[in-house]
């Protein structure tokens, strides 16, 4: 089972495969980015309801207490201004924590969606941003893992077990490790073509200037362009750079 899984990636490495799995990985990542953000602006709606609601209660309990007589406690106040004062902080923290929430879901989006027209476009700049983001999200769900195992809320008993929720979280992370090296790889493919394609742009000198500023046709089935200081030739075939890029 163990060989079967490493072929299958090694497979998905290899450079014919290595585009269209960096792709694959990128409508993925957005569609995840999508239903987070959905999930946390449902919930940013959801809590600003229940603060307008809270509101409204603390307001018509003002109201009550000028006209009806209510025990108060030690402190002046009475058992329901404490229970609302409580639940006004709890609803402020909740509000805080989906604005984060929504603020970093947003982030993440943006870097997915940058992913997935860096993989289209084999624009390596475009790819950056999400592997910094995923690398440090994988730390922080790695140490929310840890926490939650040694917490008081006993997610171990809810997981079915200690070997169950160790389990399951080595496929997430494993999962998440093998997406990473998928980009990374294809990142570093797209780098290394830049670059060679850049080292391979060579000065041609420029000839009589053509008629309506276009290059001759002969010229451009060689793959020159007009530059600043004359005609660029690239020495690399264009056409099995992007096919080896497919």
């Amino acid at each position: 089972m163990i060989s079967r899984v490493r072929n299958l990636v090694a497979v998905q490495m290899l450079p014919k495969n290595l585009r269209i799995s960096a792709i694959l990985v990128a409508i993925y990542q957005v569609l995840i980015a999508h239903f987070l953000m959905f999930v946390m602006l449902l919930g940013l709606v959801h809590a600003e309801e229940m603060t307008s609601i809270l509101s409204a209660d603390i307001a018509d309990q003002k109201e009550r207490e000028d006209y009806i007589f209510i025990p108060t406690l030690s402190t002046g106040e009475s058992l329901n201004t404490v229970r609302f004062k409580s639940a006004s902080h709890l609803a402020f923290v909740t509000l805080v924590i989906l604005y984060i929430g929504t603020a970093i879901s947003a982030i993440y989006l943006l870097s997915c969606l940058g992913l997935l027209i860096g993989t289209l476009r084999n624009r390596s700049e475009l790819m950056l941003p999400w592997l910094i983001l995923d690398s440090i999200g994988a730390i922080l769900v790695l140490a929310v893992m840890v926490a939650a195992a040694n917490s008081e809320f006993n997610v171990l008993y809810y997981s079915g077990g200690e070997v169950q929720y160790w389990i399951f979280c080595g496929i997430m992370t494993s999962f998440n490790l093998v997406i990473w090296c998928i980009v990374q790889a294809y990142y570093q493919t797209v780098r290394q073509m830049q670059k060679m394609r850049h080292m391979a742009t060579i000065p041609i000198p420029l000839p009589p200037a053509p008629r309506r500023n276009s290059i001759p046709y002969h010229y451009r089935k060689e793959n020159m362009y007009l530059g600043d200081i004359g005609l660029k030739h690239y020495v690399s075939d264009l056409a099995a750079e992007e096919s080896y890029l497919m």
